[in-house]
């Protein structure tokens, strides 16, 4: 005859109640309004970063280039924003990150996102103004 040790069953119960515990808070948390997600942009082809700022601005880049996204009239719409480097030249840009620090966005980018040895440049963007340039 096969034995229990004892207080196997104590364990066995207990387990089965975390285990309960937790599928109820998953399912929970599925149904709260919380988890809802919504699309914002279905134009943004290979997205590579997003940021939402603390002033609730949405930033992303996709395939060399950087864009915001509006929530206007209730849908989404994709604003370029333009790149200007130093020398007021244009060159394909990858960008690799974007973060936020004392009102400005920054993004690095490079010339060859598959070359480790290409250039690359730190843009920043003051997040306050209307008009978004790099």
């Amino acid at each position: 005859m096969l034995q229990r040790p004892p207080g196997s069953g104590a364990e066995l119960k207990e387990t089965i109640i975390n285990a309960l515990k937790v599928l109820t808070a998953a399912i929970l948390w599925l149904l709260s309004p919380l988890s809802r997600a919504e699309l914002v942009a279905t134009n943004v082809s290979l997205a590579e970063n997003t940021l939402q700022t603390s002033n609730q601005r949405l930033f992303a880049s996709s395939d060399g280039a950087f864009y915001e996204l509006v929530l206007s009239a209730g849908s989404w719409r994709r604003l370029t924003i333009p790149v200007s480097f130093k020398d007021g030249s244009t060159r394909p840009c990858y960008f690799l990150g974007i973060t936020e620090s004392a009102g400005t966005v920054y993004t690095a980018c490079t010339e060859d996102a598959f070359n480790p040895l290409a250039k690359k440049y730190l843009l920043g963007l003051d997040m306050y103004q209307p008009t978004a340039r790099l």
